[in-house]
């Protein structure tokens, strides 16, 4: 029983307000009674009211009239309108502006009985939907907080580490095993970048690659000291990628682009007095559906070979293979002629709907 519920009934004869509201208090509600609709506004603003009984006929003007300006007041009322003058065209009327319920005089009592506990149910389940769905929100916003302190503090001590490398590539004079600090500090960045790029962004689940991609890049071109000798060049448009996806996408393009920056562009060979171009490196994405085409691209002398026979740069062929493999189940293709081009297929796996 809905003790605390409000009943405005507002009717313009006395004996039928009374009736109506003896009834109603019989039951437990609690009510206010109205003989105009003037009456009935002025009810309305003092008082939290859950169901008006609405006569059609009212001195100063028509019951339907009234749905919409107790409405305003009271967005969440629900009206039952109660007339002795059956017509499909008033039902129709009272329908048509919002009313939720139609009885005729003499009012059955069971029939009002129970049009007043459903509307008040059905109110009930109402609230209990806006409460639920803003404890939804609460939860997920204190969740997208954590999440992001967590993506910001994962970047924060990927960024530790890089310092701790910088500090012992600073401490050595062995070139070789300097260049190894360095490429482990740009594999370690491009996972660092995919957590930044989420504390920036309001998805937590799906980062801009493009920007991603422009942020890696430049960087890269930083640490190798090519800022101003080769272009990077990005065509990517709108593309977000999850970060499962995005981490080791992200690592496939470190390692391409810094053997590019390391290998294609020696300081013997300049592209821009042998090919009249400048040096560039293109990186394109393109997608259909959830599969994506990732093509990097340099104009640089090729991929140099040993005098065996056998391509240099191992280690970063067999990451780049073995990260397109496992991690994105996809395929890789290079195309040595006229400088080298890399294309990676790969396919996002669909999100699966959970069975219950």
């Amino acid at each position: 029983m809905h003790e605390k519920a409000c009943i405005l009934v507002v009717d313009d004869e006395e004996s039928q307000r009374k009736t109506l509201s003896l009834i109603l208090k019989k039951k437990g509600y609690q009510l206010e009674s109205a003989g105009t609709g003037a009456e009935a506004l002025e009810k309305a603003r003092g008082n939290t009211i859950n169901i008006a009984l609405l006569d059609i006929k009212l001195p100063d003007m028509d019951g339907v009239d009234l749905i919409g300006p107790l409405r305003l007041i009271n967005p969440g009322i629900a009206i039952i309108m109660v007339t002795g003058f059956a017509s499909v065209e008033n039902a129709i009327r009272s329908m048509k502006a919002g009313a939720s319920g139609y009885l005729l005089k003499p009012v059955n009592v069971e029939e009002l009985l129970i049009t007043v506990r459903d509307l008040l149910e059905r109110q009930d389940l109402v609230r209990e939907k806006h409460q639920a769905e803003k404890t939804i929100r609460h939860t997920l916003e204190e969740k997208e907080v954590l999440l992001k302190e967590i993506h910001h503090r994962v970047k924060n001590n990927l960024a530790s580490i890089i310092a701790l490398i910088n500090l012992q590539a600073a401490s050595l004079k062995d070139p070789a095993m300097v260049s190894i600090l360095r490429d482990l500090e740009t594999r370690i960045l491009s996972m660092a970048l995919v957590h930044e790029s989420l504390c920036r962004t309001k998805d937590l689940t799906r980062i801009d690659f493009a920007s991603y991609t422009e942020d890696l890049t430049r960087h890269l071109l930083q640490v190798y000291g090519k800022s101003g000798s080769i272009q990077c060049n990005i065509n990517m448009g709108a593309i977000t990628l999850p970060i499962d996806i995005a981490t080791p996408c992200g690592l496939v393009m470190n390692e391409i682009v810094s053997n590019s920056l390391k290998y294609a562009f020696p300081d013997t060979f300049s592209c821009k007095d042998q090919r009249r171009e400048p040096c560039t490196i293109a990186l394109n994405m393109q997608h259909e559906g959830c599969d994506y085409l990732l093509q990097i691209v340099d104009n640089g002398i090729g991929i140099p070979e040993r005098k065996d026979g056998t391509n240099s740069h191992e280690l970063g062929f067999f990451l780049i293979k073995l990260i397109i493999e496992r991690q994105l189940h996809g395929s890789l293709e290079i195309n040595t002629s006229g400088g080298t081009a890399y294309s990676i297929r790969f396919t996002e796996p669909e999100i699966k709907e959970t069975e219950y």
